[in-house]
């Protein structure tokens, strides 16, 4: 955008802003429709701007993600790990990828400090208990499933989990109700 000033001058002065103005819904939308190294660039500028904001970090990690570039992509989850610990998306993304990259135990490990930082954090607990029958252990397996349904049991049926895919608290019981009629 240009940007007209009239300081009392008989002409005013014209400048150019160095960058276009950027927000970050328009970063998630590009984001969604896969046009990774454009949010990239659109990031890049808001960094610039906003060292410090998280969730910048977090959108340029996942985007990092997307285009397979694991090393920058933990880096900036890193970064935002050091702006705001307890912000749990980077510490899932990093799970995320230790898990493509067959580091299992550094997954594990990932998903342990999600659950340290907060105790009810179903995905992490369904995540983990996954790598664990993934590697034979059906009693973690069955500890950490019986508590994500001990903690799904008592919150609200509508609430939803953005790492499950937006899934509702109520048809991840239904979920594993209806597994538990298949398996007995």
């Amino acid at each position: 955008p240009t940007t007209v000033r009239n300081f009392g001058n008989t002409t005013p002065t014209v400048e150019k802003n160095s960058a276009p103005a950027v927000n970050l819904s328009e970063v998630q939308t590009l984001i969604k429709q896969k046009s990774y190294s454009l949010a990239l660039k659109k990031l890049e500028i808001l960094h610039r701007q906003n060292s410090r904001n998280h969730q910048i970090c977090v959108l340029t990690a996942e985007v990092y993600a997307n285009l397979g570039d694991h090393a920058q992509a933990r880096n900036w989850c890193e970064k935002a790990i050091s702006l705001d610990n307890f912000q749990l998306a980077p510490h899932y993304l990093l799970a995320k990828i230790a898990e493509e990259k067959n580091e299992i135990e550094l997954a594990k490990q990932t998903l342990k400090r999600i659950i340290y930082l907060d105790d009810q954090a179903v995905p992490a607990y369904l995540y983990l208990a996954n790598l664990y029958q993934s590697q034979g252990d059906a009693q973690r397996y069955h500890k950490l499933q019986t508590s994500a349904i001990k903690i799904l049991q008592r919150i609200p049926p509508d609430n939803q989990f953005s790492e499950l895919g937006d899934i509702t608290a109520e048809d991840l019981i239904k979920q594993f109700s209806l597994i538990a009629c298949l398996l007995y």
